[in-house]
């Protein structure tokens, strides 16, 4: 990343060369006279002098100027290219992660589905083995990276972060009242409303599912793009 041009610095680096200009032009008027530089005696060697000296002095005074600017435009540019590389590395880096934990966490809800095949317990004991699975699923999902993602990156196709977490939330608050009741349910009853918990599952695992897709899509586009990242 280039640095910023300091035009004070520069200005008292080279200022000094339009008055040496005018030095020089001063010491030779006065060695060679008058004729050197004005011709005969009928012109306005002043007027004349000016004229012509004008020009070339704003063009000697503009040099510098444009040649600073020019250095401070592209180290404007530098710096926000730099910028821009280290929020996309940033960026890449929460999609890897985002990937990572959408693999745990459907690693996780394959490993609790047996849990599920639990009909000959006793319904007390079947609405604590779902409760603990909800619980559980419901503290992967809320992990940062989740949120991070969505809100740096993208939404998912179907389901956002808070809108399954309310409904596991809403799931785990039922449990807990049908556990005080659960004799009272009549067997369809019963198996509904814990089928209910059975479909947060599929939820989280089609969110962790999506996550990942789009995590994967970003960090290809990247890579196609992989000039923006050396």
């Amino acid at each position: 990343m280039g640095d910023a041009v300091d035009f004070r610095k520069q200005w008292d680096q080279w200022g000094w060369l339009l008055p040496a200009l005018v030095i020089v032009v001063v010491f030779f008027r006065l060695l060679y006279g008058r004729e050197a530089f004005c011709g005969s005696a009928s012109e306005q060697c002043f007027r004349e002098w000016v004229s012509a000296l004008g020009g070339w002095a704003a063009v000697i005074a503009a040099i510098p100027t444009v040649y600073f600017l020019s250095k401070q435009i592209q180290s404007t540019a530098d710096h926000a290219r730099v910028n821009f590389r280290v929020n996309v590395r940033s960026n890449v880096n929460l999609a890897e992660a985002a990937i990572q934990s959408s693999i745990e966490i459907r690693f996780q809800i394959k490993e609790m589905r047996g849990k599920f095949d639990h009909a000959s317990m006793p319904r007390t004991t079947q609405i604590s083995v779902t409760k603990s699975v909800l619980v559980m699923i419901a503290e992967a999902i809320r992990r940062p990276v989740f949120s991070e993602f969505e809100a740096k990156i993208g939404l998912p196709d179907k389901i956002t972060i808070t809108t399954l977490t309310i409904y596991f939330d809403g799931q785990v608050t039922a449990l807990e009242r049908m556990m005080e009741v659960a004799d009272l349910f009549p067997v369809e009853q019963f198996e509904a409303e814990l089928h209910g918990s059975k479909r947060a599952i599929d939820y989280a695992e089609n969110y962790a599912q999506s996550i990942s897709e789009k995590a994967s899509a970003y960090v290809a586009d990247i890579e196609r793009l992989g000039s923006l990242i050396r």
